[in-house]
């Protein structure tokens, strides 16, 4: 847990243990082999508003994300860009890959260093937490994984976006 200032630009340092580290490289070789992914899921926003829907992943670069009726919101990387619709406002919002938090898990090589950063990790008995930011715009959000151990499975993420909402899938 984070309680130091809002001063965002610097990243904060956390300790690793030589267990740590060795957990982080587990989860790094576990994403790398997910290459397809598809699952139905929950989403749960701050307000405890909840929307289900069927989430398809196949790496690199290609996602969709479909919510169940009556929301027609969608969203589809194609490899280039992240397209949300959001039906609601009939508007579709379209940003380059790179510059989402799926960029990291539609990558081809994942790495849990370099151009993100962790800055968040805890394991408790069954499980693992893993809090990562873009390194050269941490004020983008935080992503968190978390991780069923023995054996390794994602189970859940959470997005803490730019204006502090969270969003648990």
């Amino acid at each position: 847990s984070n309680d130091g200032g809002k001063d965002a630009a610097a990243l904060p340092h956390i300790q690793l243990s030589p267990q740590d580290t060795n957990d982080l490289h587990r989860v790094e070789m576990y994403l790398n082999g997910l290459h397809s992914i598809k699952a139905d899921f929950l989403q749960v926003d701050d307000q405890g508003n909840m929307m289900r829907g069927t989430l398809d992943i196949k790496r690199p670069g290609k996602m969709r994300v479909t919510y169940a009726p009556p929301n027609k919101d969608f969203v589809i990387a194609d490899g280039d860009y992240l397209h949300m619709w959001d039906a609601e406002l009939q508007q579709q919002t379209n940003v380059p890959e790179g510059d989402s938090l799926a960029d990291f898990i539609l990558r081809d090589h994942i790495r849990l260093n370099g151009d993100v950063t962790v800055v968040g990790f805890k394991h408790a008995a069954a499980t693992i937490e893993v809090t990562l930011v873009s390194t050269k715009d941490p004020d983008q959000g935080q992503l968190t994984l978390v991780f069923e151990d023995q054996p390794l499975q994602l189970r859940q993420w959470r997005v803490l976006d730019a204006q502090n909402r969270i969003t648990t899938v």
